[in-house]
């Protein structure tokens, strides 16, 4: 499918952190980068705003793109005096209306770029947990000077830190969880090697912090990454803990049962096999 990129350069350069799903270290990964001297990481918000325009020029472009002749043969009879037919779905210029689309979700970016330089922290980016391939892809396409951070962890990990968020508690909601981790993770794998994505595994940034810090520096650029931010114990809001969330702002992980592990390792099993061969719904 092209892609309408707009002639005006640009030199939007976001670095992007997301996940295969919730609770694997985005936050973790976001506040590394706001220690450094020069970057700062916003919160999930503009990749909400991001998520709505790329499905918007998606259902836009598989609606008007494929029948653009047609667009532009009616335009034309309208223009040569001829009214007598059905037109509810008249349209300018489809090229110049998608262009104009891929421009919005560009422009959302700007205030977030322009600030951080204001900030004097140039480096700058946004996180957003559980984005999946086809919205990578798209924003690394049009956006070639783009890099993604994708941190991942150990899917029974995750549920037990979801499950105390009480981001899940059925059993299907255990399984989509689970599936979802394992369908992003083998596609976002697919994309790694022809486009800018740093994989980065959960277990070996808190093994290796040193390493993995100088890792992160040198992609982005940040400078002067404080490691010790891994030290830090805050992973939900303060409050309530019936609502997920605690009093001091850290909630520890619940235990899965037998049977949620079991659902689990239906669902992402071969996924895990093949990236933690030493984990087994026995052993998490």
């Amino acid at each position: 499918m092209p892609l309408h990129q707009p002639i005006e350069a640009n030199d939007l350069n976001p670095v992007i952190i997301t996940s295969p799903q919730t609770r694997c270290g985005t936050t973790l990964i976001q506040r590394l980068l706001c220690s450094s001297d020069n970057g700062i990481a916003f919160g999930e918000q503009l990749c909400v705003d991001l998520q709505v325009l790329h499905d918007l020029f998606i259902n836009r472009h598989s609606f008007f793109y494929p029948c653009r002749e047609d667009h532009r043969n009616q335009l034309a009879e309208v223009c040569r005096g001829n009214t007598d037919f059905w037109m509810p779905n008249l349209m300018p210029d489809i090229d110049g209306y998608l262009n104009a689309l891929v421009n919005t979700y560009k422009e959302v970016m700007v205030p977030f770029q322009n600030h951080a330089r204001q900030l004097n922290r140039p480096v700058w980016g946004a996180k957003v947990p559980t984005w999946p391939a086809e919205r990578l892809e798209f924003l690394l396409t049009l956006l070639p000077q783009a890099r993604v951070i994708y941190i991942y962890r150990n899917v029974f990990d995750c549920a037990k830190s979801a499950k105390s968020r009480k981001f899940i508690g059925s059993e299907d909601s255990i399984h989509a969880y689970a599936a979802t981790w394992a369908q992003n993770v083998a596609q976002v794998s697919a994309l790694i090697g022809s486009h800018n994505i740093l994989a980065i595994e959960y277990e070996r940034l808190l093994a290796e912090p040193v390493l993995t810090v100088e890792t992160i520096s040198a992609v982005t650029g940040a400078t002067n990454i404080d490691p010790k931010i891994l030290g830090s114990s805050g992973n939900t809001w303060t409050g309530q803990e019936s609502n997920g969330h605690a009093p001091d702002g850290y909630i520890a992980p619940s235990d899965l049962t037998a049977r949620e592990r079991r659902i689990i390792s239906q669902a992402a099993g071969a996924v895990m096999a093949e990236l933690y061969p030493e984990i087994t719904q026995e052993s998490a």
